[in-house]
C-alpha cells in the first residue's frame, strides 16, 4: 500500500506500508517520477508504517530503475522519514549520509510536527 501526493509546488507526501510486490514498486516509482516533475531541492514527508521487506521482484524493479532514481536526486533536498520501525529510521539516516546534497532525518510518529518544521528550515 502506498500513496504519493504533491502538497505544494516543492513538497511531496508519501505514505507506505505493508509488503511491496513488483507491480507496487513499478507504480510507486512511476508516481514518484511523475509527482516530483519540476521540483528542485524539494521536501518530502515520508510516513512509513508496518513496512515489510519488499518482494524479490520489487527489489529487482528498483535495481533496474536505479539510474532513473539517481537522476531524480537533485529534485529533493530534505526528506523527513516518520516511522515507528527503528530499522527504517536507521537505514534512512544512513542513506542520507551516503547521498550528497540530500538531508534525511528520521522521526517518531508522535513527532510529526517536528518533522514538518524540520522540512521547512533553511537548507545549508
Amino acid at each position: 500500500m502506498f500513496m504519493i501526493e504533491r502538497r505544494a509546488s516543492n513538497r511531496l507526501e508519501i505514505q507506505i506500508g505493508g509488503k511491496l510486490q513488483a507491480d507496487d514498486m513499478r507504480q510507486l516509482l512511476d508516481a514518484l517520477e511523475q509527482e516530483s516533475e519540476g521540483m528542485t531541492r524539494g521536501q518530502v514527508l515520508y510516513r512509513i508504517h508496518d513496512l515489510n521487506m519488499p518482494s524479490a521482484g520489487a527489489i529487482v524493479i528498483e535495481l533496474r530503475r536505479l539510474p532513473v532514481l539517481i537522476g531524480l536526486l537533485p529534485r529533493f533536498g530534505r526528506i523527513a522519514v516518520v516511522s515507528h520501525q527503528r530499522w527504517i529510521q536507521h537505514a534512512s539516516e544512513l542513506e542520507g549520509l551516503l547521498l550528497p546534497g540530500l538531508s534525511i532525518k528520521a522521526f517518531e510518529p508522535d513527532d510529526i510536527e517536528a518533522a514538518q518544521a524540520w522540512l521547512t528550515q533553511t537548507q545549508t
